[in-house]
């Protein structure tokens, strides 16, 4: 009976080896043989290879007729946690026949009885299994291998002679060190896996398989792991199978035993990292060869016996590999020779597959290094360099990078990570899908034929053909990834593209590149490089296109862009010449290049605002959708016209639209900033109707409008008609001014923003909720229909002092219903009262006005009506809520008083005052305030408080010697004692007589207010004077001054001088710490004013005023010194005065003005003003019996006069209409801080120095004094 029977393996060893196992999926690296006439031997397992364990195990035994071959039992391992002891080969079994003991397991311990695995018993005579290898080394922990390690071989399957008896199998070879924690083992040395033992021969029947080899490193608990320079880590080779004996019995010929697989270099099985220095080798055992064949005396001979497989370089779960050294898969084992028999030679084992250079899943690699896969038994084909069994793995290829083999991407997916540009040719096969990462391009080169699919993530990937991107039926997706073609690309692209958020770029890079394919997805998609992009399909993505360069060609094939999506042309060609009909996109842009309509329409749909600078060309159209705005500034070629349908289309040039037709219907044509330009001749209205924009620009149209649609106005600017206008819809006027200069036969509405004007006639109804202004400046604008003014709008009226003014003439009728006329008044003299007809009607007038207003700031406009007609008048009318006339633009007390004064006596003006009266009838509202209060004098208000200050400033100066006279406080009790004792005839040392002589100035400011303007001063001038002293107590002097001073007031020009001289006389007591000082004086005043009368529509008046003032002044002032520091002689003395004066300015009058010279009425301004304080003075030695004497006083100061300053005064021109104005009001209430020092010169000479400041809110006064005081 024929049995076709494969090989068996042995079950997995350990927890560790069947995980590994089931991720890695390594079944193309199983070697085994069958046959269809006779099931042979079966490849011996590698230590690592086809079944990843931690030791290697012996080969199955071989199967041939009816009899079973011997298989491998488990095992337990004493040794801990995820370590295997070698496995003991399980004993063959009889069915029917004689089997064969299988090989024992490789073991992994260095002691004890399970250091490998011993080979089992035959059944029935069957040769005993060969004994498994034993491990070189266990590491738990952390370390560095300086030493050599090696595993132990298997031991060979038993040969038998005896006829009918198989072989034995050979024992698996142990691995060369286990790993087993998670520390970090540096390798130093070399590891060599321990090779499979031989497989038993037999005389006569089926030899036994060859031991597999065992792994040369075993990583069990993600341990860090370092393969150093010149290194070198090898995994055992995989036994030989045993050779058959010769069948003489006529009976069918055995196979040869199966070859072992080669062991793995490196295994690690629970993630963790290895790093391997360059210098340093990696590399799987090599596969055992396939045993000879039977003979047969008879009958044909038996098949060779399989090539086992050979070791991968490095197998992975997880966990990351960074190779700088070489990292080999190892080759297979060569088929066994098919025996020779009578009836022919047997069919020769087949070779055993090579090693790939690393197998796993879930791994990160960085490759620098070599990477190779092994090639099959007898140097067949290479196996791969990378094989990723499933799971997401990345690949970073770094300089120096070799990948020989192919790369196998059987699930899952492997991410390429680019720092830098690389270039892969190698195949990429498989089931997965390949991603590129990083900043660095990568370049594929081999005709892959993975089915997964392709990503871009933000990086570049390069292909010189489409089949570089795996099979056609792969998708390419792009998350802001670049595909760019290499140089000499050749094909079109067929397989599905997908645009994810980020878009994707296509750079044809001087290449031409055909799509069939849709393209979709909610990015878009950006054209880049030169050559061309050709699309055969509708593209059905969401997000875009953007062409900066090259040519995006839509094929007639079918070609076309996703309708809606936005089109942006910033450079090369966008061609849609070849469709058949036309392309719609969303929002359209760009900044240079062209488009090529051919004889297509290119539609744009957008709410979005955008600017095309790229050229049109073709004899298509454009047209505008939407309700965006479209900013053309190309230079334009395409002939098929422009169409707007929605929207506006923004422009600066004609050649912005090309060279055909502009129809409007539904959009609006808007002019860029500083335009005017004349595009009516190729304007046509369509049904939607036309809107213009103008943008803040004054626009002309010298043709007349024609369609069937209607004119919408907005935008601020003007829209001039000067035509004839004949299209059949109704005008809008939404903004700006549209300007009728020509005729528009069209009803027309006046929005509430937009303004009606020019000269011209509209026939239809005339509606305006805005504002009407006829005329350009001063004209008629002429309705033929009927006029409505509405509720709420304004007629804008603009009149001139010769009595003319702006018209509606209606041929039909005029119903007023509300509104405002707003009088604008152009410049000139006008008289005290005009009338101007500004309406009238053939048909009738209903209705009246709600209001009118002027800029005039005091001629009063008012509205008649008669049955036609509407009659505006412009006069002087006092009276009324605001007193009118002259009064209506008066805001402040000042200005009412001389408003109210011109209401008293313009009626009966003549002469020179006529002619004022009418030139300020004819200011407006800006220049008339002004007027009046350029007439009112206020300047000789302040007056008063200048003249005030300037005698506080002399009795300052006074005081200061009396102070002086004082001294110290020790000085002034050395008097008193002296008065105690003598006269002051009888005595010597003190000096009765003494002389002073200061230095004055001043300045100060009063604060204006609603009313009045501020008012600055400054003065100055000089004191002298002489005192004498009756005894050391009582002090008598007299001082006179001469002052000049200035005199300005804000918002008048011209200023004011005065002059004056004053005397006093003064006498101060003293008596310890006490004192007491007392002056009376008198002051004469010359004050002087030039105004300036600057009124428009009369020429500049100059007027001069000229007065004497007399004043009365008087000062007293107490307070006691305190010694409160003696070597300083510090004093502090509580101080009070009491100040006062009183100055009466003559009246007078004015010259030089005309009727605008004041006669100004007496004028008297009082002041007392009391004040409290403190005084601090001491001395500071300056050496050879001098002292510099140091004051401060501080207090508060308060006038309980009145501090208005009123002055009444009357134009010449109306001297029995006076008025009162004021000027600036001093504050009650102010802080005052003086600083004085003084030192002696000689012994009976003073020099001192004085400033003394009042500073209120809004009102400050600051005086200075300097001078020499000598006594004899």
């Amino acid at each position: 009976m024929d049995h076709h029977l494969g090989k068996r393996r042995h079950a997995a060893r350990s927890a560790a080896i069947t995980v590994l196992l089931a991720t890695t999926c390594l079944t193309p690296l199983l070697v085994g043989t069958t046959s269809p006439a006779f099931a042979g031997a079966g490849g011996g397992d590698g230590g690592l290879t086809g079944a990843p364990s931690v030791s290697g195990r012996g080969g199955t035994g071989s199967s041939g007729l009816d009899d079973n071959a011997g298989g491998a039992a488990g095992g337990t391992s004493p040794l801990g946690s995820g370590v295997s002891g070698g496995l003991p080969g399980q004993d063959g079994a009889n069915n029917g026949g004689n089997g064969s003991g299988g090989g024992g397991g490789g073991g992994n311990a260095l002691s004890g009885s399970f250091a490998a695995g011993n080979g089992g018993a035959g059944v029935a005579g069957g040769g005993p299994g060969g004994a498994g290898g034993g491990a070189g080394q266990v590491i738990a922990g952390s370390t560095t291998v300086v030493a050599p390690i090696a595993g132990a071989n298997g031991a060979n399957g038993t040969t038998v002679v005896a006829a009918g008896i198989r072989g034995g199998g050979g024992g698996g070879g142990g691995d060369g060190a286990v790993l087993t924690g998670s520390g970090s083992v540096s390798v130093q040395a070399s590891v060599q896996a321990g090779a499979g033992g031989g497989g038993g021969g037999s005389s006569s029947s089926a030899a036994g398989s060859g031991g597999g080899g065992g792994a040369a490193i075993v990583s069990t608990g993600g341990s860090t792991l370092s393969v150093t320079a010149a290194s070198s880590v090898t995994g055992g080779a995989g036994g030989a199978g045993g050779a058959a004996g010769t069948v003489t019995s006529g009976g069918q010929s055995p196979s040869g035993g199966g070859g072992g697989g080669g062991g793995f270099g490196i295994a690690l099985s629970s993630g963790g990292s290895l790093n391997i220095a360059a210098g340093s080798q990696v590399t799987g055992g090599a596969g055992g060869a396939g045993g000879t064949g039977a003979g047969n005396t008879v009958q044909v001979g038996g098949p060779g016996g399989g090539g086992g497989g050979g070791g991968g370089g490095i197998i992975a779960s997880g966990g990351s590999i960074t190779n700088s050294g070489t990292i080999t898969g190892a080759s297979g084992g060569v088929g066994g020779s098919g025996g020779n028999g009578a009836g022919g030679t047997g069919a020769a084992g087949t070779a055993g597959a090579g090693g790939a250079g690393i197998v796993g899943s879930g791994i990160t690699i960085i490759n620098s290094g070599t990477i190779t896969g092994g090639s099959a038994g007898g140097g067949g084909a290479q196996a791969n360099a990378v094989t990723f069994t499933g799971g997401s793995n990345t690949l970073t290829l770094q300089a120096g990078s070799t990948l020989n083999g192919n790369l196998a991407v059987q699930a899952g997916s492997v991410t390429f990570n680019q720092s830098t540009s690389q270039t892969l040719n190698n195949v990429i096969t498989g089931a997965g899908s390949v991603i590129q990462n990083g900043t660095g391009m990568l370049t594929l080169g081999g005709v892959n034929t993975y089915t997964g699919g392709t990503t871009i993530n933000g990086s570049t990937l390069a292909v010189s053909a489409d089949n570089n991107l795996g099979n056609a039926a792969g998708g390419l997706s792009f998350n802001a990834g670049t595909l760019q073609l290499a140089a000499g690309f050749s094909g079109g692209m067929t397989r599905p593209v997908t645009l994810n958020a980020g878009g994707g770029t296509i750079n044809t890079n001087g290449n031409n590149l055909v799509m069939s394919g849709i393209i979709s997805g909610g990015g878009g998609l950006t054209k880049n490089g030169n050559g061309i992009l050709t699309f055969q399909t509708a593209m059905a993505y969401t997000g875009g296109t953007t062409v900066n360069a090259g040519t995006l060609f839509l094929d007639s094939v079918g070609g076309s862009l996703p309708t809606g999506g936005a089109l942006t042309v910033n450079g090369g060609l966008f061609d849609m010449s070849d469709i058949a009909t036309g392309q719609s996109v969303g929002a359209l842009a760009g900044t240079g290049g062209q488009i090529n309509l051919g004889a297509n329409n290119l539609t744009t749909n957008s709410s979005a605002s955008t600017t095309l600078a790229t050229q049109i060309t073709g004899t298509g159209a454009l047209i505008k959708q939407g309700a965006g705005t479209l900013t053309l500034t190309g230079n334009n070629l395409y002939s098929g016209g422009t169409q707007i349908q929605g929207g506006l289309v923004n422009f600066n040039a004609l050649n912005n639209f090309g060279t055909g037709n502009i129809t409007l219907s539904g959009g609006g044509l808007q002019w860029t900033s500083g335009s005017t330009l004349d595009i009516s001749s190729r304007l046509v209205l369509g049904s939607g109707g036309a809107t213009f924009d103008t943008n803040g620009n004054n626009v002309s149209f010298a043709s007349g409008l024609t369609g069937t649609g209607g004119l919408t106005k907005q935008g601020s600017g003007t829209l001039n008609l000067l035509s004839n206008n004949t299209f059949s819809g109704n005008t809008t006027v939404s903004g700006g001014t549209l300007a009728v200069n020509g005729r528009l036969a069209s009803n027309t509405v006046v929005g509430p923003g937009g303004t009606l004007g020019g000269t011209g006639t509209i026939v239809g109804t005339v509606t305006t909720q805005g504002t009407v202004a006829p005329g350009n400046s001063i004209g008629t604008l002429n309705v033929t229909g009927s006029f409505v003014q509405a509720a709420g709008s304004t007629y804008q009226v603009e009149a001139n002092a010769a009595g003319q003014s702006d018209k509606i003439a209606v041929t039909g009728t005029a119903a007023i219903q509300g509104g405002t006329v707003q009088v604008l008044a152009q410049p000139g003299t006008y008289a005290t009262s005009t009338t101007y007809t500004i309406l009238s009607t053939t048909g009738g007038r209903t209705g009246a006005y709600s209001s009118v207003t002027s800029n005039f700031a005091f001629l009063t406009p008012s509205l008649t009506y008669d049955a036609n007609n509407v009659f505006l008048t412009l006069a002087l009318q006092p009276g009324g809520p605001n007193g009118g006339g002259f009064l209506m633009s008066a805001f402040t007390p000042n200005q009412k008083a001389v408003g109210y004064s011109l209401n008293q006596s313009f009626s009966g003006a003549t002469g020179d005052y006529l002619t004022v009266i009418n030139a300020l009838a004819s200011l407006n509202a800006f220049a008339g305030p002004a007027a009046l209060n350029a007439l009112s004098g206020e300047q000789y208000a302040d007056f008063g408080t200048m003249n005030v200050n300037n005698a506080a400033l002399f009795m300052g100066a006074v005081g200061q010697q009396m102070a002086l006279a004082r001294g110290t406080v020790a000085a002034s009790g050395q008097r008193a004692a002296l008065a105690q004792a003598c006269d002051i005839a009888a005595c010597d040392g003190v000096s009765p007589f003494s002389v002073w002589a200061s230095g004055l100035g001043g300045l100060g400011a009063v604060s204006g207010d609603y009313n009045a303007s501020t008012a600055t001063y400054n003065f100055g001038g000089a004191a002298v004077g002489i005192d004498y002293r009756l005894d050391p107590r009582f002090l008598v002097g007299l001082g006179v001054s001469y002052t000049a001073g200035n005199l300005w007031v804000n918002s008048f020009p011209g200023k004011g001088t005065t002059d004056s001289v004053a005397v006093a006389a003064y006498g101060s007591f003293t008596q310890d710490g006490f004192y007491a000082d007392l002056l009376g004086g008198y002051g004469y005043f010359y004050n002087q004013a030039q105004r300036q009368i600057l009124i428009p529509g009369l020429q500049p008046r100059t007027t001069n005023g000229a007065t004497a003032a007399n004043q009365a002044m008087g000062q007293v002032e107490t307070g006691y010194r305190i010694g409160v520091y003696q070597p300083a002689s510090a004093t502090l003395a509580p101080f009070a005065r009491l100040q006062g004066s009183s100055v009466t300015q003559n009246g007078f009058s004015e010259s030089g003005a005309q009727s605008l010279s004041l006669n100004v009425a007496q004028q008297t301004t009082n002041s007392l003003r009391s004040l409290f304080g403190i005084d601090l003075a001491g001395a500071v030695p300056m050496g050879s019996d001098r002292t510099l004497d140091l004051g401060l006083r501080l207090g508060w100061q308060h006038e309980f006069a009145s501090t208005a300053r009123p002055i009444t005064a009357a134009l010449s021109g109306a001297p029995f209409a006076a008025f009162t104005v004021y000027g600036a009001t001093p504050q009650p209430d102010s802080a005052v801080v003086s600083l004085r020092a003084s030192t002696n010169l000689a012994t009976s000479t003073q020099l001192y120095l004085r400033y003394d400041g009042d500073i209120g809110s809004g009102t400050d006064n600051h005086a200075f004094n300097v001078g020499l005081r000598m006594s004899w």
